[in-house]
């Protein structure tokens, strides 16, 4: 019998400090378990949906199962004693006949760091041992690697695995067993772990590889199962969501194909979205929306079937900037909600029409109100939220007005009560944050955003740290409320599409082998936070960024690129002044805001302030970093649409997050950046050995998929498509005659 966590998929993962596994872990037999990620499928409220299993913990990342001490062995047993003394004798002869014997203290301190987890051949001479002198092998190693241990936290704080993991040792040195014995080793997987991200096994090849791969193959398949045809795409559509499509799915269909929409079944965010208000019965929804159109910075578009448009209803926005950008965003809605003014004759009546004039045709007369800020609105309440989804699965109504438990739990109220987030919130972590360990890589970017499964996030991400105490206290009425983003797991706002800086003029843009600069480029503003003195502004995601990528002191653990058929062995310490300068090129921007006078001034003194960049000097980079501000990132569109390689560093999903792939057209980055120098190491190379191991094809092929995705998926005509079948769920959610508001095909 083997130890095995339960293989239910809500289970989240352990909180920092807690054990690896539960209590209620189960025994298992061990051919029971599968020894490489599979297939299984989970049944949710909008169908069967089919996912990657984590890969089974291996035995030498589990507790050690120990039934007593040494003290209850069996000393009086007749064979005990002459046991030992032969035991003796062997460890004796070892000693004397070991190679490494009388070695110094310097040169068995990678030995000692990788012990008791050492299962590779340990190195027994590093790389810079090759130069003349001690002096000079001292020197380099210095100079190379910084000071033994330095960088090496012995109480990391990390949620995403609170496992022991092997300290940080040296790689790239002479094996102390034959080469060809590791070689003849098949490589190990990683941890696929339910939270979305990989952590890496040094037995491992570089999970980079793995994660490209994985992707790639996703992506394909996403491509090739699209519908082609009007009767597969509702065959599709009932096998996903369990119902007919909504009235006027013909319309929207043959627009998707006029207009050569390719991901034309990838909508399941906006049932995601709308399906637990099923619960409530649509007279009940318009009174909710007579109460959510007064909601302040917002504003209320409606239908009017009379003349077959919709039309600005209301704007409950503040005088100043807040009315300014919010009478831009309406009317930004309303240019997609009409087509950008696209119109056509109908194929049947041969009448002139357009995108609006068949929405309203389909759906009816309604109203809608969106938020008018960067960031979400609408926070969420689990017990509410659940007692929601259960109901609209049932097919049963409740009460429009009622409200969950009002007990405060801050961001945990959102959170499901087994969640780290809701049981047990994190104190603030020091700063610099520790490294993780063992080292982990997004490859689900959606589930590495929820701060339910990872609660670190509530003190490193400036929207969330910035509330007062422990986060937002309960709501009393939950709104049916639009907003351009959200939170996974924290927020309730129905996503829509956000055409702001939505451009594909990206100036002079050199082709990847003409660009001059190979490091990572970044320019902004201090956003994320109001920094005065009771909110932890140090620690906002930005500001982070920042002082990390220009720290001139200290040391970063970081994986070097070793080849496919290698393992990747452990983190090697490189120092932060020679990285930031070989790697990143970042500033903020201007002058310091969103700050009273003396967080302004303390900034000031902290950064260095430069101009902008123009595009056409940003075009020169081959890395390019997109990291949130206050809310969704505006810059993004632009950014793809480059050449370059994009990093991308968000805890907002967006409408588009099921039509693209994170590792095929951009790189995920944790909101901590402990992955950061570890990606830029993989493509570039090891900087202190002149890119050695570098990755630059891969870099140009991400940096070219990516800006192909958005010319040919992130154009006006896919984001109309998006917004047209979110309205026609929409009018049928509210619709007095939603039993009937079905297209029979």
């Amino acid at each position: 019998m083997s130890l095995r966590p339960s293989a239910h998929t809500g289970t989240p993962p352990p909180s920092p400090g807690a054990p690896i596994f539960p209590a209620s872990a189960q025994l298992v037999p061990a051919a029971a378990q599968k020894p490489r990620p599979g297939k299984h499928k989970y049944k949710s409220s909008l169908g069967h949906v089919e996912r990657a299993s984590p890969t089974p913990v291996p035995a030498f990342l589990r507790p050690r199962l120990v039934g007593g001490s040494w003290l209850d062995w069996p000393w009086k047993k007749r064979w005990a004693r002459p046991a030992l003394l032969l035991a003796g004798l062997v460890f004796l002869l070892y000693k004397l006949r070991s190679p490494t014997d009388g070695m110094s203290e310097q040169k068995t301190h990678s030995q000692r760091a990788l012990q008791p987890w050492s299962r590779a051949p340990l190195p027994t001479e590093p790389a810079w041992a090759d130069a003349g002198t001690e002096e000079e092998q001292e020197r380099e190693r210095r100079q190379v690697f910084g000071q033994p241990g330095e960088g090496v936290d012995e109480d990391p704080d990390t949620d995403e695995l609170s496992v022991p993991a092997p300290l940080p040792g040296m790689r790239g040195a002479t094996p102390a067993t034959p080469a060809h014995t590791r070689a003849q080793e098949e490589l190990e997987e990683h941890f696929w772990l339910p939270n979305g991200l990989l952590a890496v096994n040094p037995y491992g090849r570089h999970p980079i590889y793995d994660l490209v791969r994985q992707a790639e193959e996703e992506w394909a398949e996403k491509l090739r199962t699209q519908s082609r045809t009007l009767e597969q795409a509702v065959g599709e559509y009932r096998r996903r969501y369990g119902r007919k499509p909504p009235r006027g799915f013909d319309k929207w269909w043959t627009y998707v194909e006029r207009h050569k929409v390719q991901l034309r079944d990838e909508y399941d965010q906006i049932l995601a979205d709308l399906h637990m208000f099923y619960a409530y019965t649509p007279r009940s929804l318009r009174r909710l929306q007579a109460l959510t159109r007064t909601t302040p910075a917002t504003y209320t578009l409606s239908s009017s079937p009379a003349q077959g448009r919709i039309n600005l209803a209301t704007a409950n926005l503040a005088d100043g900037s807040e009315r300014e950008i919010g009478m831009i965003r309406s009317r930004a809605q309303l240019d997609m909600l009409r087509g950008f003014g696209e119109v056509w004759k109908d194929d049947v009546s041969g009448e002139e029409t357009s995108v609006d004039r068949e929405i309203v045709a389909a759906t009816g007369e309604w109203e809608a109100t969106f938020g008018a800020g960067d960031a979400p609105m609408e926070f969420a309440d689990w017990e509410l939220y659940n007692e929601r989804r259960v109901r609209a699965r049932a097919g049963q109504t409740m009460d429009v007005f009622k409200h969950g438990d009002m007990s405060y739990f801050g961001w945990g109220g959102a959170c499901p009560n087994s969640s780290p987030l809701r049981h047990s919130p994190p104190a603030a972590p020091p700063l610099p944050l520790p490294a993780p360990h063992p080292k982990t890589f997004i490859y689900s970017h959606r589930e590495s955003m929820n701060p339910c499964t990872h609660p670190a996030l509530v003190h490193t991400v400036g929207f969330l740290s910035g509330h007062f105490d422990r986060g937002p206290g309960p709501q009393e009425v939950h709104r049916l409320l639009f907003g351009m983003c959200k939170t996974e797991g924290l927020h309730g706002d129905v996503l829509t599409v956000a055409s702001e800086m939505w451009t594909e003029d990206v100036g002079r843009d050199p082709g990847w082998v003409n660009k001059t600069d190979e490091r990572v480029v970044w320019r902004g503003s201090n956003t994320g936070i109001l920094a005065d003195e009771h909110t932890p502004w140090k620690a906002s995601h930005r500001v982070r960024l920042i002082s990390m990528l220009t720290e001139r002191s200290g040391v970063q653990p970081v994986l070097l690129p070793a080849g496919k058929d290698e393992p990747v062995g452990q983190a090697v310490d490189r120092k932060s002044s020679w990285l930031n300068t070989v790697l990143a090129d970042t500033a903020f921007t201007r002058e310091p805001l969103q700050c009273d006078k003396k967080q302004c001034e303390e900034m000031r003194e902290m950064f260095e302030w430069r101009g902008l960049l123009t595009q056409t000097q940003q075009n020169e980079y081959k890395y390019v970093l997109d990291v949130d501000g206050n809310g969704w990132s505006a810059r993004f569109k632009r950014l793809i649409t480059t050449r370059a390689m994009l990093l991308k560093a968000t805890i907002f999903p967006e409408w588009y997050m099921d039509r693209i792939q994170p590792w095929v057209h951009y790189v995920p980055i944790k909101m901590d950046f402990s992955d950061l120098y570890d990606v830029l190491t993989f493509f570039r190379g090891d900087v202190a050995r002149g890119g050695e191991g570098n990755h630059d094809d891969m870099a140009r092929k991400i940096g070219e998929a990516g800006r192909n995705w958005s010319l040919t998926m992130f154009r006006k005509e896919d984001m109309v498509a998006y917004q047209w079948r979110l309205f026609l769920e929409y009018g049928r959610l509210v619709s007095e005659d939603r039993e009937n508001m079905n297209f029979d095909y």
